[in-house]
């Protein structure tokens, strides 16, 4: 069995600005929501340029971005989307889908209202061309740090929810289909964790992309996807596609999973 949910206090996500922390009613840490713009541990770049290869003959792609935050990666997307391929191409991944289990995160993208760091500063200016005034408004200076607001050129193509993946997934076929769902599996227990990964095999298919993060990779959750039959791409970090060889196997493991099921009952 993989360890993934062990003392998660030690690694902490980095690159942060938006910080925020949910404790059980024993004082236990459950979850945090730590964000930023344009988070370091993905490629934007790479990745738009991945999907219009990938998707350049396919008419919708549907984008869903789980356990979301405050929205600054949602935004951070979208931008890059905007900025890079323009309205006309981009619109096929429109509207992304946003959704987090915290509802306090979901009033907070909605409003689109943050103060960044320089470092945010430094990636936002190194993925959009003309840095963040075509897509933020400014809104002054809080102790040396600049205020932003997501304008309408953004909000307009993200629809925000309350969700938890673990329901989410059960059921749905994730057919192209690009699916964030990073840096949150550590809070996890390994029971759902394995759920996950299981209901994402079931449900994904070659068509897909799964993007994950660092602070995954910190508890194998790597490892746990290459034994539900994700391959990560050699070239982009923390992007998984369903590999094509493991076709036959993991119809094999599913039947295997079913039969256990049944023998349960």
């Amino acid at each position: 069995m993989i360890a993934i949910n062990n003392d998660y206090s030690k690694y902490l996500p980095t690159f942060k600005s938006y910080k925020h922390e949910v404790f059980n009613q024993n004082g236990t840490l459950k979850y945090r929501g730590d964000t930023c713009m344009f988070r370091g541990d993905i490629d934007f770049t790479k990745i738009v340029n991945f999907f219009e290869n990938k998707y350049k003959d396919v008419s919708k792609v549907k984008v869903i971005i789980h356990a979301c935050s405050d929205g600054e990666e949602v935004y951070s997307f979208i931008a890059k989307l905007l900025d890079s391929i323009g309205l006309q191409k981009a619109s096929k991944y429109f509207p992304v889908s946003a959704r987090d289990i915290d509802e306090g995160h979901i009033t907070l993208a909605k409003a689109g209202k943050y103060t960044i760091e320089d470092f945010e500063q430094y990636f936002i200016n190194s993925n959009l061309s003309n840095g963040y005034k075509q897509y933020f408004d400014n809104n002054g200076i809080n102790f040396s740090r600049i205020c932003i607001s997501a304008k309408e050129n953004l909000k307009n193509h993200v629809k925000f929810s309350i969700s938890n993946i673990l329901d989410d997934v059960k059921f749905n076929k994730l057919k192209n289909t690009v699916l964030f769902a990073r840096n949150f599996w550590p809070y996890l227990s390994n029971d759902d964790a394995r759920k996950l990964a299981e209901s994402l095999s079931d449900n994904m298919d070659n068509s897909s992309a799964l993007i994950i993060g660092n602070f995954d990779k910190t508890y194998n959750i790597d490892i746990l996807l290459r034994e539900y039959g994700f391959k990560e791409d050699y070239n982009i970090t923390n992007l998984f596609l369903k590999d094509n060889k493991n076709n036959i196997n993991d119809s094999i493991k599913k039947y295997l999973r079913l039969l256990k099921k049944i023998i349960k009952k």
